[in-house]
């Protein structure tokens, strides 16, 4: 059958740890090694349908 596999943690980072401090704290995460900025370039997280398809 299915054999559950334990995720890697990153910088011994535990969801469910952090999960919990945040709502506690009612926060929102923000991971220091990977911020929320723009420095990807504008619009860049913006939500997109995919390719336009013509049908004629």
């Amino acid at each position: 059958m299915f054999e559950f596999i334990k995720p890697i943690r990153f910088s011994g980072q535990d969801y469910n740890t952090l999960k919990q401090e945040h709502l506690q704290k009612k926060a929102l995460f923000e991971d220091e090694s990977f911020p929320a900025t723009t420095s990807m370039g504008p619009g860049s997280m913006t939500y997109c349908r995919g390719p336009r398809h013509n049908n004629d």
